[in-house]
């Protein structure tokens, strides 16, 4: 530094004074920082408030984002604030002690001044300098009050996250009412979890403890939200979508495919008892009643086995629809009943077993799926409207009142009658579960008569109906105009006035799987209900 002061002594001074006034400004940029750090807080604090508040996501990432872009900006505002040389000039002079060489040698550099003596007071300046470091003058410091603020700023942008907003009577914000919400889902979800695991079916353990696993699992999130609604849903949505990725795929619901099975095996006395555990949907005991079948199939006549192995290459066919081995099980089984095989018959056993357990285990998932769903919705609705929007269960035990059980499916349309008339009327019946349907009526003219519907479910959609839809009454409206809000329950048959006529009911049947559709498309239809109700009029088209 000595040679280089001797060479060029004025570069050398600006040079050591920039260094001065780089700690200047590092030293205010901190100072402003602080100051930065209590405003950004302050900000995100307000920011952290509105969002608890509201329950809305987002909310940390953006008060975190207040906070630094706050901080950063008072830091460059402080860097950037204009450093005259001479002030510093003048701090280096009187922090270190000098007399004011410092000053005296920079106003002769600036000047210009080319004499001896400004060479000699500016070597003088440089080595009082040559020992002096910027720190010293300009140390990184901050005030008692820049600190007490910048921690209150600190402590006022995590108050809101930490501390629930107060309660006051009569008064509750959104984020509290959601709260109440996820909270009763919560609770919710826990009892359809214990429920769910709590089944002693054997055919889908597995399948029903990792059901209950992720229940719990997302009411632990519900009760973990602190009614932020949209960290609510979409803990419920990942739920859904593991409780989903456990349910069998199988081409169509199994309940359906054991549906057509059913009603296949129905059409021989042999097999019925078949049918009939099918229809309570006990797989088991169907697979039993197959397995007594191959017993005795060495007792059986040729005649005898023909028609068994007719029965059974109708299920197959029935199980067409399915991506499981069953179909071709079943027809393995169809000609080893044929040629008196009684071990390869008990294929038949091993698919219903198989199709049993994939139908429990769809059904159980989609009770776990409903039970998310519901728990969303009535999220969703709190926080929307500000009001608790406790849902009830709507699983077993807890159906809707809508309908009411019996033992048939029917469907019942009103008829009158009509005195003579030019032309005679052409009736019309309807049923929802039968192979015959009766009705009566005449009308005038050729406009269409009307009349009542009756028949049996014996043995179609309880295997695929695992809401019992099948065995409730539904009054299906009959006019040219139809609303899909005019679908209701009843327990009462609608009688006609008049003469008796009868119609087979897949004359009418398009009719009303055509209503139908436009009932589940129009929302009439619970979502849960949705695919059980297009299933079963599947099922009775298919015959």
């Amino acid at each position: 530094m000595v040679t280089l002061a001797r060479a060029n002594p004025r570069r050398q001074l600006r040079l050591t004074v920039d260094e001065f006034v780089f700690a200047r400004r590092r030293a205010l940029a901190v100072q402003s920082a602080a100051r930065g750090l209590a405003i950004g807080g302050a900000l995100a604090g307000l920011i952290g408030a509105f969002f608890t508040y509201f329950g809305l996501g987002g909310g940390p990432a953006l008060a975190g984002t207040a906070l630094v872009a706050a901080v950063v900006v008072a830091g460059v505002v402080g860097w950037l604030r204009p450093v005259p040389e001479l002030q510093v000039a003048l701090d280096i002079d009187r922090r270190l002690a000098l007399g004011e060489r410092v000053t005296t040698a920079l106003e002769m550099a600036r000047n210009s001044t080319d004499r001896p003596l400004a060479d000699r007071q500016m070597s003088d300046a440089l080595a009082h300098l040559s020992a002096a470091r910027p720190g010293l003058v300009y140390p990184i410091r901050v005030d008692r009050r820049a600190l007490a603020l910048a921690a209150a700023g600190l402590a006022f942008a995590v108050l809101p996250w930490i501390v629930p907003w107060p309660a006051f009577p009569g008064v509750s914000s959104p984020a509290s009412q959601v709260t109440t919400v996820s909270q009763s889902e919560a609770a919710r979800l826990d009892d359809a979890a214990n429920r769910i695991q709590s089944q002693n079916t054997p055919s889908d353990q597995s399948t029903r403890a990792e059901l209950a696993t992720q229940l719990r699992q997302a009411a632990a999130a519900l009760r973990q939200d602190r009614g932020n609604a949209q960290q609510a849903s979409s803990a419920l949505q990942r739920a859904d979508q593991a409780v989903s990725a456990l349910s069998p795929q199988t081409g169509e619901p199994a309940a359906l495919t054991l549906a057509r099975i059913s009603d296949a095996l129905n059409n021989q006395a042999a097999t019925r008892p078949v049918t009939q555990a099918l229809d309570q949907q006990n797989a088991a005991q169907a697979a039993a009643e197959i397995n007594k079948l191959a017993a005795n199939l060495s007792r059986m006549t040729p005649a005898q086995r023909q028609d068994l192995a007719s029965s059974l290459q109708a299920a197959s066919n029935a199980a067409i629809g399915s991506d499981t081995n069953a179909a071709q099980q079943l027809q393995q089984a169809a000609q080893a009943a044929k040629n008196g095989d009684s071990q390869g018959l008990q294929q038949a056993a091993q698919a219903l077993t198989q199709l049993g357990a994939a139908n429990q285990a769809q059904n159980d998932a989609a009770q776990a799926r409903s039970d998310l769903q519901t728990s969303e919705q009535a999220i969703a609705q709190a926080a929307q409207s500000g009001l608790p929007q406790l849902s009830s269960a709507t699983s077993p035990g807890n159906q809707p009142t809508t309908t009411q059980p019996g033992d048939q499916a029917q469907s019942n349309a009103q008829g009158q009658d009509g005195q003579a008339q030019p032309g005679q009327g052409q009736p019309q019946g309807s049923q929802a579960g039968g192979q015959t349907g009766n009705q009566s009526g005449n009308q005038p003219g050729d406009q269409p008569g009307g009349g009542i519907g009756t028949g049996t479910a014996n043995h179609l959609g309880a295997p695929n109906d695992p809401q019992g839809l099948a065995q409730r009454e539904v009054t299906v409206p009959t006019g040219q105009q139809f609303d899909a809000g005019s679908v209701s329950s009843s327990n009462r048959l609608q009688t006609g006035t008049g003469g008796e006529a009868r119609v087979d009911y897949r004359n009418v049947l398009p009719q009303y799987q055509k209503q139908a559709l436009q009932a589940i498309e129009g929302n009439a239809v619970p979502s849960g209900l949705k695919q059980v109700v297009k299933g079963y009029f599947d099922s009775l088209a298919a015959h």
